[in-house]
């Protein structure tokens, strides 16, 4: 008799259980996206407020094909690995879009903020390139550029605090093969921003922002 109400008592339990785990996986996956989102905006405040301050060991890196779409098991991972250095700010307050901006490209760096897409890029000389996601979230990382018009201002603050100011002359939509926009034009000073055209996971079509420096120098 006691066997038979433990062995029922057991099974309850365990009815319990299942009951409680498949309430908790359901909220998680309705609430998965906002969680998401929370993460990534608070780490993007938090990471700009480090401006001049990190000091990173982590050596950049430039392959564009190392770069993975956001997703719940690459913001787990994200909070174990460290991030390249804070290098700088970019701020397009017509946007509202803040950033930190990492050197190099790599999924840590793009979980918060923007990064450079080639090495040595020094802020108002050349062509500065920086990359981003684009989420199905419009308020945050990248998603902002779709709402970009030329003649807005786009600012970079550098590690020393100097304010980098770019009017913006050109949006369109480009191809993921056409990397030859994040490269040098000669004896120009912009700057570059790409982003994918919408926060589809397949998405094979870019944005494509780029900005002429105002008075050919920084203030």
């Amino acid at each position: 008799m006691f066997f038979r109400k433990r062995t029922n008592h057991n099974r309850e339990l365990f009815k319990l259980i299942v009951l409680v785990v498949t309430f908790l996986i359901g909220l998680l996956l309705i609430f998965n996206q906002q969680i998401q989102d929370v993460f990534i905006s608070s780490t993007s405040y938090y990471e700009t407020q480090k401006l001049g301050k990190s000091t990173s060991h982590v050596s950049p890196s430039f392959k564009f094909t190392n770069v993975k779409k956001i997703s719940p098991s690459t913001l787990g991972i994200g909070l174990l690995k460290e991030r390249t250095n804070v290098v700088g700010v970019i701020s397009i307050p017509k946007i509202k879009l803040k950033l930190p901006i990492y050197e190099g490209l790599n999924n840590t760096n793009l979980l918060s903020g923007a990064g450079t897409m080639r090495p040595k890029q020094k802020m108002g000389k050349g062509n500065y390139a920086l990359a981003g996601h684009h989420m199905t979230n419009p308020h945050i990382l990248f998603s902002p550029l779709q709402n970009i018009k030329v003649g807005n201002t786009i600012y970079l603050i550098s590690k020393s605090k100097k304010v980098y100011s770019y009017r913006v002359t050109q949006k369109k939509i480009i191809s993921k093969y056409q990397i030859n926009y994040i490269k040098n034009v000669s004896k120009k000073r912009i700057i570059t921003l790409i982003t994918c055209a919408s926060g589809k996971p397949e998405e094979s079509r870019r944005i494509m922002v780029r900005g002429i420096l105002n008075q050919g120098k920084g203030r």
